[in-house]
């Protein structure tokens, strides 16, 4: 089935943000097939429908799912392809739907990772377009998905990767707008998925480090995280500065700013920052206000996880590799030391081997790479 765009849209990866967007594109009407490696969640999907659980509401909606061996069957080509498979996965799963890619059709990574000229060196430079999800989910049980960004925020950012504005990004605007209003049409694409790089690297293998539940963290392990934070931000920063890609303005902490991380040399700097950004997250003095019902929005806060701490939990492959160990290779390759990221590089391959466990001791070993003077 066409539906009345004409477009045929495939979602490769049902996990949080995958599912997600499949969810609401089929919810609005669209022609959309999603594609999954999980049987049992390919399963469900095809049994129950693909369950979507957001701050606001729910819905189930019927979907085509296919499992990654059904894929060989499919009988037309899709014009869109949304890649959110992990991004150790790209490569294969790209030459998995290749074949499938209409000859005007166009892949989307929908990642963590930077892994448009990944894309590009399978299907070409001219099937590839960018796409930044600034959503977030999980999956917790198969054919559930849980949604846990807030709702008027901008779900994705979306751009051709040499800047021009064209008129099949136009239009794929218009059709991902289903995902809820607010997705945005951005010339520097580059600059904007460094931005959300950047501050996956800063928080997403932190979180894992730490785990699920780290226990009450005390004021002196709170700077201690920030300036982490700070410095895997700033070393991040530095290499693309290098690069000569230009990051768009700070969003996910409060107080930061790049200029704030283009200065940050010293120990002393590094502690104006964290006071700062500390400062800034305090709450403003409570006011007396007749009490209102609580919004839906604080709902699902509990079930919001980082993506890299969802696969610590379920015990799976993680993607430091494509986050802090990529800032790491390219600031190797410009010549900037990044030594906080490499710690956490070096923490993280310990974790996977079992020879330590997530929690709030791996503090220590992470603050020995902060600047002493």
């Amino acid at each position: 089935m066409r539906t009345k765009n004409g477009k045929r849209i495939a979602v490769l990866g049902a996990g949080g943000i995958g599912g997600s967007i499949t969810g609401y594109l089929a919810h609005a009407g669209l022609d959309v097939t999603v594609i999954d490696t999980w049987p049992e969640h390919v399963m469900a999907i095809k049994a129950n429908g693909l369950q979507v659980e957001d701050v606001q509401h729910g819905f189930t909606v019927p979907v085509t799912a296919l499992h990654i061996g059904e894929v060989s069957g499919v009988p037309a080509p899709f014009d869109i392809v949304v890649l959110s498979f992990k991004s150790y996965d790209t490569v294969w799963a790209t030459h998995l739907i290749a074949p499938h890619l209409a000859e005007t059709g166009f892949v989307l990574p929908a990642q963590n990772g930077i892994n448009d000229d990944t894309v590009a060196g399978v299907v070409g430079q001219q099937r590839t377009v960018g796409f930044v999800p600034q959503m977030s989910g999980a999956v917790y049980e198969p054919g559930h998905i849980v949604r846990t960004d807030p709702m008027n925020y901008p779900p994705f950012l979306i751009g051709e990767l040499d800047g021009t504005v064209t008129a099949r990004v136009r239009e794929a605007l218009e059709l991902f707008k289903a995902v809820t209003p607010g997705g945005e049409l951005v010339e520097d694409i580059v600059a904007a998925r460094w931005t959300k790089f950047r501050f996956n690297c800063m928080v997403n293998a932190l979180a894992g480090i730490l785990g699920d539940k780290p226990g009450p963290i005390n004021d002196k392990q709170k700077a201690l995280t920030t300036m982490i934070k700070i410095l895997t931000g700033a070393e991040v920063f530095c290499v693309a500065q290098t690069l000569g890609i230009a990051m768009k303005p700070f969003k996910g902490i409060r107080g930061l700013t790049n200029e704030d991380l283009q200065n940050l040399h010293t120990r002393a700097d590094l502690e104006r920052l964290r006071d700062k950004v500390l400062g800034a997250a305090k709450p403003a003095p409570a006011k007396k206000k007749a009490k209102k019902p609580a919004k839906p929005a604080n709902k699902l806060s509990a079930r919001g996880r980082a993506s890299f701490l969802q696969d610590v939990i379920k015990g799976r492959k993680v993607e430091i590799d494509a986050l802090n160990g990529y800032a790491v290779k390219k600031g190797r390759e410009a010549g900037v030391p990044t030594p906080m990221n490499e710690t956490i590089c070096a923490l993280v391959g310990r974790l996977e081997r079992g020879e330590t466990a997530p929690g709030l001791h791996n503090l220590e070993e992470l603050g020995r790479a902060l600047p002493q003077a």
